[in-house]
């Protein structure tokens, strides 16, 4: 949207041309992930598929099939991971600290959700010729909840588990950004200066509660409605623990630019006047500015009378210094 502001006759003309653009301002999304571990120290879906020998098939698919050492374990009550179409097949000839991909896959089960909603608005406003003020929004808020049920399972001496494992964790927050930089160039005979200077504002608020409990019995039941933390029951090897806190983190920049050039042959240039904080949470207070000026000259030697002869887009010359800091 883009309107044209003029003041009575009997004051001095000022024509402000006022621009509202934005990205959508309200975008909704929500997600849903279960994922597999790519490498652990205890083993991973693909570290599994590496390490798999040739010799062994996918499946066992009968008790007759099986290792001595897995009819023994499955003998004594033990969990051998499987589906319909029979028992993971693990290696009779090298242990692995994997066992069989789909173990890894399937020894726990993990789910991961949320919803975050974001959005951004910006303006540009001109007030007078060669002046361009521009504000940018941007937010998110966001909502994630995860949950993991890990029970006990054999493969081999290796890749096993014995006692439960379940966890749930939540997380809330928003985060936003507000910029505003302002842009003004003009001329003086064959000078040409541009001016920029602006700010930048980022805070992120975020909360969150994780909860874990584990032990060779924990839960008062272990069908599906059952495997959450609300379920642990009181017995003595039954562990629980739940933590929660709060974060916020902030980000203060200023920053700032003089570009001088005159006749398209000479550049002086101090960029990136700036000053950044961190709160407390990132640096202490006797550190938290820091600040990171830089100069740069430059000299388009094609541009000078005692090169017109030359071939400028063969000899595209350009000497310069930036001593930055």
């Amino acid at each position: 949207m883009f309107m044209n502001v003029f003041l009575p006759r009997s004051t001095p003309i000022i024509r402000s041309r006022i621009g509202l653009q934005s990205a959508p301002i309200l975008l909704l999304k929500e997600w849903k992930t279960r994922s597999v571990s790519q490498h652990t120290e205890y083993g991973s879906f693909m570290m599994g598929t590496l390490t798999q020998d040739p010799l062994t098939p996918v499946y066992y698919p009968t008790y007759n099939d099986l290792t001595q050492d897995l009819k023994n374990h499955y003998d004594a009550g033990d969990n051998i991971l499987g589906d319909e179409n029979g028992f993971y097949a693990v290696s009779r000839y090298a242990e692995t600290d994997s066992g069989h991909p789909f173990v890894q896959r399937d020894k726990e089960d993990v789910e991961n959700q949320g919803i975050s909603i974001r959005g951004t608005l910006f303006a540009n406003l001109t007030p007078i010729k060669g002046l361009t003020i521009t504000s940018r929004f941007g937010y998110r808020i966001y909502q994630s909840y995860y949950t993991r049920y890990a029970p006990p399972y054999y493969a081999n001496s290796m890749a096993y588990k014995t006692n439960y494992d379940i966890q749930a964790r939540a997380n809330h927050g928003y985060y936003y950004q507000w910029e505003n930089v302002a842009n003004y160039s003009f001329n003086v005979q064959k000078n040409t200066f541009t001016l920029m200077g602006g700010m930048s504002y980022i805070q992120n608020n975020s909360f969150g509660v994780d909860g874990t409990g584990s032990g060779p019995d924990p839960l008062q039941g272990y069908a599906p409605n059952f495997r959450y933390l609300s379920y642990l029951n009181n017995n003595p090897e039954t562990s629980k623990n739940v933590t929660s806190s709060p974060g916020v983190s902030a980000n203060l920049s200023y920053f700032g630019r003089i570009h001088w050039n005159y006749a398209d042959k000479y550049n002086i240039q101090v960029k990136q006047i700036s000053a950044d904080a961190y709160d407390s949470s990132k640096l202490p207070i006797d550190a938290r500015w820091g600040y990171f000026p830089s100069v740069s000259a430059g000299w388009v030697l094609t541009n000078e009378s005692f090169m017109q002869g030359i071939n400028k887009g063969r000899s595209p010359f350009l000497r310069s210094a930036d001593p930055g800091v």
